[in-house]
């Protein structure tokens, strides 16, 4: 696995990881990146089970909600103390 060689991205908060896999992703796409058979299977399965689960499928807008509750509820905890 590719995160074993990286061990501190393990103890990224998760809005940090969602932005890096975002980030990784844009990265990818500019260079081009020659996509096998194998990597274009998962991406076409990920889609046809998202498309027939619709109930498990995330907006951007429903994820950018939940980060920002998830945000205010560890900077109040931070501030009880």
């Amino acid at each position: 696995m590719i995160l074993d060689q990286f061990p501190t991205l393990r103890g990224l908060d998760t809005a940090s990881q969602i932005q890096l896999s975002a980030e990784l992703w844009d990265l990818a796409m500019d260079a081009e990146a020659k996509f096998t058979p194998g990597v274009l299977a998962a991406l076409e399965d990920r889609v046809a089970y998202n498309e027939s689960h619709p109930d498990e499928v995330f907006t951007a807008a429903e994820v950018s909600t939940h980060l920002a509750e998830l945000k205010r509820e560890i900077d109040a905890r931070r501030k009880r103390g």
